[in-house]
């Protein structure tokens, strides 16, 4: 049986059994589908292919697939139900569903896209659908002795205006204040200053409307318990009984009394700004209404109607870690259209997501984790993610790591265990990143957001490449910015390896971050993280890694440089400079008793493993007394790890020349890069 021969910490094997090979892609199952996301979301269900879809209500059938609202979102799902009322069906009411599950409460409505008032029983008070003008109303009252009163406005006289107190005493008017809390106000500042008189009574004012309105809304939270069909049962006798209770489905009962001047275009499109589900926080055990991504993930990955996986089968540490950094407070740099910018304070990351019941539950999975920069994997049957940022260290990966097969003639097999791969390819070579998102500030609707670039990227890559994004859980633009800038920075960080592994690598686990140290390539100390590993008791433990640094996550604007770069790894077209050259000339006897002049030229050795190791040194050499050449010089070859050459002929040193010896690679070939004069 082959067998794994374990390399020594500052030893290689050397040949073909140990070698750097260039390969075409290492990147794992979540980075292609990262990279190949515009060609997923066109085979997306309808339901999850567009951000403008959700902003549609349309007829829906009872099996049709349900959603489930994460975070705060203003969306819709269509209509359960509809009935014409009235004398002459002038009333039209809808059942408008907005969410396949309980939610945390409705916060605005909009007909098309008209954001309305709503009084306390429901009535549109926002023109055109409310016909009437505002007037005044008064109430007036005796504090009590701290000086307070709380008034609640009846529901008739909501407050549409604005609102204020005056304070009387016998010796006439003090300052007093108003805090409005829904219809609840708060009066406080009536206490009397000593001298001036008895505590006296105090007015309140408020405008509110007087007139019809032609829309009712009335909400459900989708609790178990909610029964619309009992409550609308005696209102609408032979339109809906008591046994439609729409249970554990978020809703509005629409109704819409007909107005030619009110509805001209029939019937509004009808959405609503809600808070979506409350999801359950591992670190404290509490259940709570959450724009959090990590936590919407947490939810969305245990939900029976998402992705369904068992609560043991996700790793809970990775939950709460994630959930940390997106609380993290964070200050953003916002650049606007004009390249103007301005600084925010948001939370470092937050998600606000609609996901259909019938779409891929990993491309949803990738919506949200893309929320917060984050990745996502599968490892010995746990799920794993990974907020975007750099973790600390955990492993230590060096040279007494790497390990060779053998074959079953105990002979090192031709396996590469070190291959790496430095290239982007010219469809990946992302320089600059446009495209949607919601904005909150625009009635959270889906629209463009400054594009980010950096003119130094631009440039090294002879122009611009662009990448059109459609962010369908960020809700604010600064956070679009930030992630079209840690994916560029990611698209520069491309380096990839792939290394066999001896059994100290099998503490590893996915998304590990360590230090990887090989002299041979360059990395000393090098932080990459763990993006795929394997195990084979005849292969050993198979790691593949990723670059990463915690400069790719970073908050601030992009400014043109690798943010991870390859340590000292050489570049093929560069060469040692040796040194230490020494020419001493001098005379052989031959056969025939003539004498030979000849030169023997030394050098230091070459330190670089890639000179001596299957390298070369190249002495190029002239006469001392001949006029030194203009073109090609005469040469000669010595293996990488020679120290010294003989040269036939004349050789006296001339302390004016340029004499040295030039190492080079055999992948180079480096012909007339370097000379010795003599």
């Amino acid at each position: 049986m082959p067998a794994l021969l374990i390399v020594a910490a500052a030893t290689y094997l050397t040949g073909s059994a140990f070698v750097a090979a260039i390969v075409g892609a290492l990147y794992q199952a979540y980075e292609q589908r990262r990279q190949s996301k515009k060609a997923e979301r066109r085979a997306r269900d309808e339901f999850n292919a567009s951000l403008q879809d959700r902003m549609v209500m349309i007829d829906i059938t009872p099996n049709a697939p349900r959603t489930i609202a994460l975070g705060r979102v203003r969306s819709v799902e269509g209509i359960r139900r509809r009935w014409a009322s009235g004398t002459h069906d002038e009333k039209l009411t809808l059942v408008v569903s907005f969410a396949g599950h309980e939610i945390d409460g409705f916060e605005t409505f909009y007909f098309d896209d008209v954001e309305l008032t709503l009084d306390g029983s429901g009535w549109v008070q926002t023109a055109p659908y409310f016909k009437g003008s505002n007037n005044s109303r008064q109430y007036s009252f005796t504090f009590d002795g701290a000086g307070q009163y709380v008034y609640t406005i009846p529901d008739d006289g909501l407050v549409v205006g604005s609102v204020s107190a005056s304070c009387i005493t016998e010796d006439g008017v003090i300052s007093c204040s108003v805090v409005m809390d829904g219809n609840e106000a708060t009066i406080t500042g009536g206490i009397v200053p000593t001298g001036i008189g008895s505590v006296g009574v105090g007015t309140l004012v408020w405008q509110f409307a007087s007139g019809s309105s032609f829309a009712r809304i009335r909400t459900y939270l989708g609790t178990d318990s909610q029964n619309v069909g009992d409550d609308l049962e005696a209102e609408y006798p032979g339109k809906i009984t008591a046994g439609d209770a729409f249970r554990g489905i978020a809703l509005a009962v629409v109704d819409l009394t007909y107005d030619p001047d009110v509805f001209p275009q029939g019937v509004p499109n009808v959405t609503a700004l809600f808070r979506g589900a409350k999801v359950l926080d591992p670190r404290d055990d509490s259940t709570a209404w959450s724009e959090n991504p990590a936590l919407l993930a947490y939810h969305y990955a245990r939900h029976a109607n998402g992705w369904d996986v068992p609560i043991g089968s996700i790793r809970e540490a990775d939950i709460i870690a994630a959930a940390n950094e997106c609380d993290i407070s964070t200050d953003y740099t916002l650049r606007m259209p004009d390249d103007s910018t301005t600084e925010v304070t948001l939370p470092r990351y937050r998600c606000g997501i609609v996901v259909s019941t019938a779409a891929d539950p990993r491309a949803s999975m990738d919506e949200i984790m893309e929320a917060m920069a984050g990745r996502w994997g599968w490892a010995g049957g746990v799920l794993r993610m990974r907020a975007g940022m750099s973790a600390d260290p955990v492993f230590a990966l060096d040279t007494g790591w790497v390990a060779q097969r053998l074959d079953a003639a105990g002979q090192p097999a031709g396996d590469s265990v070190v291959r790496i791969t430095n290239g982007v390819p010219r469809e990946d070579r992302i320089n600059r990143i446009g495209g949607t998102c919601v904005d909150p500030d625009q009635r959270y609707q889906a629209l463009p957001f400054p594009s980010v670039s950096h003119a130094a990227y631009v440039t090294a890559d002879g122009g611009e490449h662009l990448l059109e994004v459609e962010y369908q859980g960020v809700n604010h633009i600064a956070h679009a910015q930030h992630l079209a800038a840690v994916t560029i920075r990611e698209a520069r960080a491309a380096l990839r390896a792939e290394i066999a592994c001896n059994l100290h690598a099998y503490r590893t686990e996915l998304f590990d971050v360590g230090e990887v140290t090989l002299p041979r390539y360059g990395f000393d100390a090098k932080l990459f993280e763990v993006t795929g590993w394997r195990w084979h008791p005849q292969l050993g433990v198979q790691l593949t890694l990723a670059e990463t640094s915690a400069a790719i996550f970073d908050t601030d604007e992009l400014d043109g440089r690798d943010p991870a770069p390859n340590s000292d790894l050489p570049r093929l077209t560069t060469v040692e400079d040796l040194t230490g050259l020494d020419v001493d000339s001098g005379t052989v006897a031959l056969s025939d008793g003539s004498l030979l002049m000849r030169s023997l030229v030394t050098w230091d050795a070459a330190e670089s493993d890639a000179v001596r190791q299957g390298g070369a040194v190249e002495v190029q050499y002239t006469p001392a007394n001949a006029t030194l050449p203009t073109g090609a010089w005469p040469s000669t070859r010595e293996r990488g790890d020679a120290e010294s050459a003989t040269v036939a002929g004349s050789s006296r040193a001339r302390p004016t020349s340029s004499a040295r010896a030039s190492s080079t690679r055999s992948a180079c070939a480096a012909s007339g890069a370097c000379r010795c004069s003599t």
